[in-house]
C-alpha cells in the first residue's frame, strides 16, 4: 500500500493529536504573529481575518474543557470525602445493631455479612451500593432501634447516590467538551496549514523569513530543549530562553552564586521581545533552592507574544541560573 506523500501531510495536526495544549500554543503564536504582520503586509489581512475567529473558538473550547476537568476532579474529591465521613456513622450503626442482635448471631450476620469491608475497601460504585444493601438487609424490621438505623442508612445512601450522579454528569460534560475541543483543533490547525500554503504561493522569494515569523516551529518540533543554564554578570540582563507557554506550564528555577552573602537574587520576566521586562517579575534568591512556579505568575499580556524569558541581575555579584521547563 502506497504511503501518503509526506509533503501533503498536515504537520500541525499530526503534532497535536495527543495534546490540546500544544494546539493552543501553536494557535496563540500564529494568531499573534498574523495580527502583527498584517499591519505592514496587506496580503495577510484577509488571512488574519479568517484565522482569528477560529483561534478564538479553539481557546474558548479549550478553556471550557479545562474547567470541566476541574469540576470533575472536585466532584470526585467530594464523593471520596463523603464516603470517608460515612465511616464513623457506620461504626455507630453497627454498635446500635448489636444492642438488638449480638455480634455473630444469625440476624447480625444477615445485616453485616462481610463486616465493614464493602463500605471501605471497594470501588466507589460498590461502596455506595453497600449502603443500599445494608438498608435492604434491615428491611421491615419493626424494632425501633433498627427502624431508626434504617432511616439514617437510607438518608446516607440518597446523599451518596446523588453526589455520585453529579460526578458522572461532570465526566459526561468533560467528554462532550473534549469533542468540541477536538473539532476546534482540527478546524483551526487545518486553517494554519492552509496559511502555510498561502505563504508558499505568495511569498516564494522570502518564504523562510515569513514562515519563521508566522509559525511556532519550535513548539511544532517533537523534541525541544527543556534544561537551560547560564551566568548573569552583576548589573546585567541575560536572555535565558524562547518558548511558547500557557498559564499552567511549570518552570523550575534555581539561582546560585559564589561568594554571595545570601540575599542575592535574579529577577525573571517573560517578555514580548528579547531582553524585555514587560511582565510581572518573579524573584529567585540563592537561598530559595529549586523554586517551582507556573507561567501564570508572570501575568503576561499575550501568550502568543510573551515568549522570551529574561533574567535581570541587580546584585553586586555574578549569579548562575538553572531553568527547567
Amino acid at each position: 500500500m502506497e504511503q501518503i506523500w509526506h509533503y501533503i501531510l498536515n504537520q500541525f495536526l499530526n503534532a497535536t493529536k495527543t495534546s490540546f495544549k500544544k494546539a493552543v500554543k501553536l494557535s496563540n503564536y500564529h494568531d499573534a504573529a498574523l495580527a502583527e504582520a498584517q499591519t505592514h503586509e496587506p496580503l495577510l489581512i484577509p488571512i488574519y481575518n479568517r484565522y482569528h475567529p477560529l483561534h478564538q473558538n479553539l481557546v474558548q473550547k479549550y478553556n471550557e474543557w479545562r474547567a470541566a476537568g476541574g469540576t470533575q476532579k472536585g466532584k470526585t474529591a467530594s464523593i471520596n470525602q463523603l464516603l470517608e465521613l460515612s465511616i464513623p456513622m457506620l461504626t455507630n450503626w453497627d454498635a446500635r445493631v448489636q444492642t438488638v442482635y449480638a455480634k455473630g448471631s444469625p440476624r447480625y450476620i444477615e445485616i453485616f455479612p462481610n463486616g465493614h469491608s464493602p463500605f471501605v475497601a471497594d470501588t466507589i460504585d460498590n461502596r455506595i451500593n453497600a449502603f443500599d444493601s445494608l438498608s435492604k438487609a434491615i428491611g421491615a424490621d419493626a424494632n425501633p432501634v433498627m427502624m431508626a438505623v434504617k432511616a439514617e442508612v437510607d438518608a446516607e445512601f440518597t446523599l451518596l447516590d446523588g453526589a455520585h450522579d453529579t460526578q458522572i454528569g461532570a465526566k459526561g460534560v468533560k467528554k462532550a467538551d473534549s469533542n468540541f475541543v477536538e473539532a476546534a483543533r482540527v478546524e483551526t490547525l487545518t486553517m494554519q496549514y492552509r496559511d502555510l500554503g498561502f505563504c508558499m504561493d505568495n511569498f516564494t522569494t522570502n518564504l523562510v523569513a515569513i514562515t519563521d515569523v508566522l509559525f511556532d516551529q519550535q513548539t511544532l518540533r517533537e523534541h525541544q530543549q527543556t534544561h537551560f543554564t547560564g551566568t548573569v554578570p552583576k548589573d546585567e540582563t541575560k536572555e535565558v530562553l524562547i518558548h511558547t507557554f500557557l498559564d499552567d506550564d511549570e518552570l523550575v528555577l534555581e539561582v546560585t552564586g559564589v561568594g554571595a552573602p545570601g540575599s542575592e537574587n535574579l529577577t525573571f520576566y517573560l517578555g514580548s521581545a528579547k531582553s524585555a521586562t514587560n511582565s510581572s517579575p518573579v524573584q529567585v534568591g540563592i537561598n530559595n533552592g529549586k523554586l517551582t512556579i507556573t507561567a501564570s505568575q508572570f501575568n503576561p499580556g499575550n501568550w502568543g507574544t510573551h515568549r522570551f524569558l529574561t533574567a535581570v541581575n541587580s546584585s553586586g555579584v555574578e549569579l548562575q541560573y538553572s531553568v527547567d521547563i
